[in-house]
């Protein structure tokens, strides 16, 4: 009887061989993934940008539709159906029905789908509301009312339920639209798109900062903070130093020919890159007053043409975001360069009496203007539509 013969198997792999296929894929790995986030990071950006521009072409219908009047950023609401008197708005007036904010103006009427509102690349794809409603997809587990209390079913914005972009106060007015609300000689106007100067060097929103905890009030509760914060994702960026009156531009008579500057700091009192994604309470001392540091830096971009070192952390203040201009284009600059080329405005537009952006830092001095008696100073008498 023949035995079967076995065929030889081929050559296999020693330990020292799979160890070395290893050791080439772990190192081929550690060579890409950077590269691979990078493109993601950059993928992610990209969608902001996007996103952005889609909210640019909603608001240009909104002024179609209100000729050309801009919207406000926010007031309280009268009732929980988001209805809302401008003449109501007084310092009194509580926020116990929430508020209306310039996000829900463009989505409710159809211009503007709410996903727009959202950047990847922001955490959860953005802020939530104020007072979000107690779905847990759309509010923060450490976040609580004004008033430090838990979030309760209503009050609910009327806002978009996550929103990662934020206006420009100097076009959309808070709801200081009486002098009982702004406390103060000057009020809010509305603004309208034939005002503007230079269309395409004035933003009309940007991107929130990645750390919710920095856009919000941590709580105190006596003696300390309590690590929960009021998120104040409703307000607009408006920054305004008065070089005679200080800070708040409500405070400063109408008819003086104020000189405003963004900050009082050459550094515009920004908190650096370094340690953004952890400061919290932004509305708590020592930075209650800068509302600048709430523009995001999630994304990678130019460097400022002027390179600050931040004076509270003595890091750079880098990273970037996009922002949304007048005439509807989308360009990704840093905070400093926004700020240095006055990209907010060379004036305050939504506010009542005569008033000039007077700062010059990104020229190399290291002075301030004080305010030019014969320069031409933007005076606003117009009390605008009031819907």
């Amino acid at each position: 009887m023949k035995r079967l013969s076995q065929k030889a198997s081929g050559p296999g792999f020693t330990l020292v061989e799979l160890l070395v296929a290893v050791a080439i894929l772990a190192l081929l790995i550690s060579i890409l993934l950077p590269s691979l986030n990078s493109a993601r990071q950059q993928a992610r950006g990209v969608v902001c940008g996007m996103h952005a521009h889609d909210i640019g072409i909603s608001l240009a219908n909104y002024l179609a539709v209100y000729n050309g009047t801009y919207p406000f950023s926010y007031v309280y609401a009268n009732d929980y159906n988001g209805n809302y008197g401008i003449d109501q708005q007084t310092d009194g007036y509580q926020d116990q029905f929430g508020y209306v904010q310039w996000s829900w103006l463009l989505y409710n009427n159809g211009s503007a789908n709410e996903n727009a509102f959202t950047c990847p690349s922001v955490h959860n794809g953005g802020l939530p509301r104020t007072y979000p409603g107690q779905e847990r997809i759309d509010r923060e587990p450490d976040q609580v009312t004004t008033y430090g209390q838990p979030i309760n079913p209503e009050p609910i914005d009327h806002q978009a339920r996550r929103l990662a972009y934020t206006a420009n106060g100097y076009l959309m007015p808070r709801n200081k639209f009486t002098r009982e609300a702004s406390v103060g000689a000057r009020i809010h106007y509305f603004v309208n798109e034939t005002q503007i100067v230079n269309p395409a060097g004035i933003f009309t929103f940007t991107e929130f900062s990645n750390n919710y905890t920095l856009v919000a009030k941590e709580i105190d509760e006596g003696e300390g903070y309590s690590g929960r914060f009021n998120i104040k994702s409703h307000r607009p960026i408006m920054p305004c130093y008065d070089l005679g009156f200080g800070y708040m531009c409500y405070e400063t008579p109408e008819r003086t020919r104020s000189g405003f500057v963004y900050s009082e700091d050459e550094t515009y009192n920004l908190i650096g890159t370094a340690t953004v994604e952890t400061q919290h309470g932004s509305w708590s001392f020592p930075f209650d007053t800068e509302p600048t540091n709430f523009v995001g830096r999630h994304h990678t971009g130019p460097d400022p043409r002027r390179a600050v070192i931040s004076r509270y952390d003595n890091s750079p203040v880098s990273g970037a975001v996009n922002w949304t201009f007048v005439d509807g284009h989308v360009e990704r600059m840093n905070i400093v360069d926004a700020l240095d080329r006055k990209i907010f405005g060379d004036r305050i537009y939504s506010l009542s009496g005569c008033n000039g952006i007077v700062q010059n830092y990104a020229d190399g001095n290291d002075q301030w203007k004080q305010p030019d008696e014969n320069a031409n100073w933007y005076c606003n008498d117009n009390a605008g539509p009031t819907f």
